[in-house]
């Protein structure tokens, strides 16, 4: 389960507010909420899209889980239809800057990812994840010490889920990638002989771009 964010369960500010008491809303936030965190990110989202269609005026924290669901599902493009219209209908919850943040770093838009998350960090900076990704951000420019402070608090503010990762200079990373080949069964090393390694400090922008979502976009609910 992709468990990076707290899962708000409380109707946000929308722009019908007669929503905010309605009950069946209530239950349909309880059911994708429990959805999510029992890993069932198909189910939160065929919910999430039923909410929408009933509802009587937009509700930014069913667009949220909506692109939760879509992340869970390795949908990263797709997902950023309803994070941005989350963020638009209600700029300042952090919980939706945060994933908005996280889908456009996994759709390789960093410059704005950085953007969408500078303002969620400032304002609540007590949060793993959010150095966890500044982190990752920071490593896409090169700046690894500067990552590195941020993979420590990341780690410091919630061990279990962020421990501090080990980073190799490329001489000592190609003799650790040398050495676990060492130990394949010599019907593999055969093989891997023939096989060129090259170490990057990260993955190539179009390695990252070939390997993400299908870019099929998805269309929100009208709300």
């Amino acid at each position: 389960m992709n468990d990076r964010l707290r899962l708000p369960r409380r109707v946000c500010r929308c722009d019908n507010p007669a929503a905010v008491d309605d009950s069946e809303l209530m239950q349909d936030v309880d059911a994708i909420a429990d959805a999510l965190d029992g890993d069932r990110p198909e189910v939160a989202l065929d919910l999430a899209v039923a909410a929408m269609r009933r509802s009587d005026g937009p509700d930014p924290l069913l667009h949220y889980f909506a692109g939760r669901a879509l992340l869970d599902l390795d949908r990263p493009t797709a997902a950023l239809a309803h994070l941005e219209r989350a963020v638009r209908i209600d700029p300042d919850d952090l919980d939706y800057r945060a994933d908005l943040a996280h889908a456009l770093f996994r759709c390789c838009r960093f410059e704005d990812a950085d953007a969408a998350l500078a303002p969620a960090l400032d304002a609540d900076p007590a949060r793993a994840e959010l150095h966890e990704l500044r982190a990752l951000l920071l490593e896409r420019d090169g700046r690894f010490d500067e990552a590195d402070r941020h993979f420590v608090l990341a780690s410091r503010l919630d061990p279990p889920r962020f421990p501090v990762p080990t980073r190799l200079a490329p001489d000592a990373f190609a003799r650790e990638v040398t050495a676990a080949g060492d130990r394949l069964p010599e019907r593999f090393r055969r093989h891997l002989a023939e096989v060129a390694v090259t170490v990057d400090d990260v993955p190539p922008l179009d390695v990252l771009r070939s390997s993400g979502d299908d870019g099929e976009p998805f269309e929100p609910a009208e709300t």
